[in-house]
């Protein structure tokens, strides 16, 4: 033999290029952009609330006493946008759809990089199926419409989540570090496993990017506790607001979380993403495997801290399901490409028919993942017009609400310092509004006997120690469909008994916050 000659090596399967941020970033914002001339983005709670604090950080000044959950990230984002004045909120949910278009292209990117054959058509494959299942993590009260309309944060989590696995798998662990430093400015569960990757890259004798992993953590949690400490005087205001139930669950309650989570990815993304665990058993290709420990990890932190008394919205487990979206993408790729293999091949003389068994179990699984996914992804797209038109309405409403407060006047308005308003979920658009701060929004509910009559009513300043009984004495401001907007004389304090208490219920899991 020449020298250098030896055993003929099977070819390495190379892997996709990481994911082009630059282009990603560009198309985002370009399709969100476009989306705006065809659905007008109006922000729900949070986003307000976000957009407040940005202009507040703007002009030298926060208060962090009331509102939603602090984030460090959208509240900087809002803060970069505030030049933009009375167009802020609605910019921020252009920067928030762009991150759900990001999610759908990372997914699609990261089944590219899991399909582990190599082939052009698998990855292909790849490719769209985790796009379409991005598209449909559709559970209970996570709709497509509302995480798009509104300017929620978590589709910009999970693209980051995406975005730092498929840079993992590239081999760029600095990067992975950073863009999982970055989903964890807008979700805390991401700094949990930047903490636990910080670590294993240590064990692994990878220390510059440990210790990279490492100071952005500290990092991290300096962003989120300073602001809410200079902003109420507490720094632990955003975690007690966030914080739904003062007792800790029962460790069984945790399963409605976990149902949520298993829930959200198609059913057939859970069979795909068995399948290519199975699969590469025997290979030395471990992402698969780290994606998936990476996916369900997130699901994990989200049910302990449900379990430990916070809110386990289904929307928060996101990134985790987005995760098993793109490793169940490729797997379902393979599997179909390998029965397509096996069909093309002859049985060789004298086999023992396991070769034929396998092939009858590939296709036997095929076919019912196929019939899942259609079945599914067919009754969630059924059930999006009924998202859309009821994203449309609550737009519809908060709109009124700021209609009514332009044609009062904030000034006139804020006349008493305090404004009460009954509608729960209106609390930051009317801050945004009047250009007050949280805590001079008062919620108060409505006495038995005026139920149904002013639900809606925007009091504009508390009266006398019963302010809605004299509501019918009131002067009217300004209304604008559902919304009133009254001026009364100014009294001492708002009556105690008329007061509600913060916008969140008493229990954890699925039913743990409102907005």
């Amino acid at each position: 033999m020449p020298r250098g000659s030896g055993p003929a090596r099977p070819p390495s399967r190379e892997r996709p290029a990481p994911l082009p941020l630059l282009w990603i970033s560009l198309a985002s914002l370009a399709l969100a952009g476009a989306s705006a001339l065809i659905w007008y983005p109006t922000p729900v709670y949070d986003a307000f609330g976000w957009a407040v604090w940005g202009r507040e950080l703007s002009n030298g000044e926060l208060d962090t006493t009331l509102g939603p959950s602090w984030k460090p990230l959208p509240v900087a984002v809002c803060a970069l946008l505030s030049p933009l004045g009375e167009s802020l909120p609605e910019a921020w949910v252009i920067v928030a759809r762009a991150g759900f278009v990001a999610m759908v292209l990372a997914a699609a990117g990261l089944g590219m990089r899991l399909e582990s054959s190599g082939k052009r058509p698998e990855r292909i494959a790849a490719g769209l199926l985790g796009g379409l299942g991005a598209l449909l993590l559709i559970g209970a009260r996570t709709t497509l419409p509302w995480e798009l309309s509104g300017g929620l944060g978590e589709p910009l989590t999970a693209a980051l989540f995406l975005i730092a696995l498929d840079r993992h798998g590239a081999g760029r662990r600095g990067s992975a570090a950073l863009s999982l430093w970055l989903a964890g400015l807008i979700r805390p569960e991401a700094i949990v496993l930047l903490a636990v990757y910080a670590v294993l890259l240590l064990i692994r004798r990878e220390r510059r990017p440990a210790l990279m992993a490492g100071g952005l953590v500290g990092a991290a949690a300096v962003l989120w506790v300073v602001p809410d400490l200079i902003g109420s005087g507490d720094a632990l205001t955003g975690a007690d607001r966030a914080r739904v139930r003062d007792e800790p669950l029962e460790v069984g309650e945790g399963g409605e979380t976990l149902t949520d989570g298993l829930e959200l990815p198609l059913a057939a993304f859970w069979i795909g993403a068995a399948w290519i665990l199975w699969d590469t058993r025997r290979r030395r290709d471990r992402l698969p495997a780290q994606v998936a420990a990476a996916g369900l990890a997130w699901i994990a932190v989200v049910i302990a801290m449900t379990i430990a008394g916070y809110a386990g919205l289904p929307r928060f487990l996101l990134p985790g399901a987005a995760a098993i979206c793109a490793l169940g993408a490729a797997g379902l790729a393979g599997l179909a490409a390998s029965v397509v293999r096996r069909r093309g091949r002859r049985a060789r003389p004298g086999s023992s028919g396991g070769g034929r068994l396998r092939l009858a179990v590939a296709a036997a699984v095929s076919a019912v993942a196929a019939v899942l996914l259609t079945a599914q992804a067919v009754d969630r797209a059924s059930g999006l017009p009924d998202g859309f038109e009821l994203a449309e309405e609550r737009a519809q409403d908060l709109a009124d609400a700021e209609e009514a407060v332009g044609r009062a006047g904030p000034g006139r308005l804020l006349a008493c310092d305090t404004v009460l308003y009954t509608d729960a979920l209106a609390h930051t658009a009317l801050a945004w509004s009047l250009d007050a701060h949280m805590d001079k929004v008062i919620q108060v509910v409505i006495p038995e006997q005026l139920r149904g009559v002013r639900e809606r009513t925007a009091v504009v300043s508390p009266s006398e120690p019963e302010p809605f009984e004299a509501v019918r004495r009131g002067f009217l401001l300004g209304e604008a469909g559902g919304w009133r907007a009254y001026t009364f004389r100014c009294p001492a304090a708002v009556p105690r008994s008329y007061r509600a208490e913060p916008l969140r219920e008493r229990r954890a899991g699925r039913s743990g916050a409102t907005r």
